[in-house]
């Protein structure tokens, strides 16, 4: 058997690491026996004793709608509102959807 820990004090509880275990023994509090299953993009999570999927973008560069500013995401989640994946080009603006050619500029 092998527990699949997650970080209990993570609001998200990733998945962390993989140990083998005792097979008459529960495992702790902070483990699952149900392999999380794993995919491009998004990490495991435990929420409610099951393994769910989570938006990775961890390391990606995203760019302040305001005022273009780039920054590298270090959490697990999808984009935090305000900030997009697309990489804004020299005298754009962000209309809503995507960045546009700023006239006024």
């Amino acid at each position: 058997m092998i527990n699949y820990y997650f970080d209990n004090t993570n609001e998200l509880k990733p998945y962390t690491h993989q140990l083998d275990a005792n097979d008459d023994t529960l495992p702790p509090d902070n483990a699952l026996r149900v392999k999380p299953e794993f995919k491009k993009g998004f990490h495991p999570c435990q929420k409610d004793g099951r393994w769910h999927l989570v938006e990775d973008h961890r390391d990606k560069t995203v760019y302040n709608i305001e005022n273009q500013e780039s920054f590298k995401v270090d959490y697990l989640g999808p984009i935090n509102e305000g900030f997009t994946l697309m990489e804004p080009f020299l005298f754009s603006k962000w209309n809503g959807e995507k960045w546009v050619l700023d006239e006024d500029e």
